[in-house]
């Protein structure tokens, strides 16, 4: 991606409200990010996802239309299908926008050892989410919190310094691709499988009974296994996407609808296939705990989280929060 494209994705994320959004430079940037995306997404993401599933299951996934909407609201990923019996998957820029901060946060943090700021920034960011939930039902208009640079007080100099680099795209880059892959392999899975048709007309509309929960839940795990599966095959690790995953579990499909509020089971078993791809097919991580007793320490912390998590979910604990603490 090019250096002003990412500036666009933070420009775009950390202005006062959404309502700031018709600003000339904010529609710019969104139009910037729009634009570098779809290509992406047309030129590498989505043949790499293709290429990666059966052949029944391309059939079905070469007839969907992959949309970038410039859209402030980050709630805007959503798999449908048209009035046109069209098959589509849209992604809205503020949802990029999100991603793309989210991002640039973890990337100053490994640069600087940010690694206290940057659990509590990612909770800052937990916190925003759930609270934008209330407020969109309410009718009311989120607050966005600042930048990581700007939470922890990096001077403009070293921040700009740092953004230009030729480190900084290249990292910036492989983990918007990765993410994009896993959240696209996510709403692919909601096509390939049929879930608007094989859902009950009952269960489509809000407020959803305990029955309708429990299958659109099923569904939300099935997609989940799939994006899992594509992304294992392609060699992208589970574990460097988990708390991207957990943001697009909080904001997928409006910020709205409780089936998709992450579970602890549905992140211990995103976290357990990044445990194993780390252990046994990920040479680099390999080799860091092999050489790197702090990395060795953090990596254990994280198989103890899961098998809290494993607990809870077998306690019956279904809807959490949690942010996942942060390896890399």
């Amino acid at each position: 991606m090019q250096i002003i494209s990412i500036i666009a994705f933070l420009i775009t994320f950390t202005a006062s409200n959404f309502a700031a959004a018709q600003t000339s430079e904010r529609l710019r940037a969104a139009r910037q990010i729009q634009a570098i995306t779809q290509q992406d997404i047309n030129s590498i993401v989505k043949p790499a996802l293709l290429n990666a599933m059966l052949p029944k299951e391309r059939r079905i996934a070469e007839a969907v239309n992959i949309v970038v909407v410039v859209d402030e609201r980050i709630g805007r990923v959503v798999a449908f299908i048209d009035n046109f019996s069209q098959r589509k998957i849209e992604i809205s820029t503020g949802f990029l926008a999100l991603i793309g901060a989210s991002i640039d946060a973890n990337l100053i943090a490994g640069k600087w050892g940010y690694l206290k700021e940057i659990g509590e920034y990612k909770n800052k960011i937990a916190n925003f989410l759930r609270g934008a939930r209330r407020e969109i039902r309410e009718g009311g208009t989120p607050i966005k919190p600042e930048s990581f640079a700007e939470y922890v007080g990096l001077p403009d100099d070293q921040y700009k310094k740092f953004s230009k680099s030729k480190e900084y795209d290249y990292s910036f880059s492989v983990a918007m691709r990765v993410m994009l892959s896993f959240v696209l392999a996510h709403e692919y899975a909601h096509h390939v499988f049929n879930h608007f048709e094989n859902t009950p007309a009952s269960c489509l509309n809000a407020p959803l009974g305990e029955d309708c929960l429990k299958a659109r839940r099923a569904q939300e795990d099935e997609a989940d296994d799939f994006g899992v599966r594509l992304n294992w095959m392609l060699g992208n690790n589970p574990l460097f996407a988990t708390n991207y995953f957990m943001i697009f579990g909080l904001v997928e499909n409006g910020l709205l609808s409780s089936e998709h509020s992450p579970s602890v089971c549905r992140l211990e078993k995103v976290l357990d296939a990044g445990i194993q791809f780390s252990e046994n097919s990920d040479r680099i991580v390999q080799h860091l705990l092999q050489q790197n007793s702090e990395f060795q320490k953090q990596f254990k912390m994280l198989k103890n989280f899961r098998v809290v998590l494993k607990e809870q979910c077998e306690a019956g604990g279904l809807l959490t929060d949690t942010v996942v603490p942060g390896l890399f």
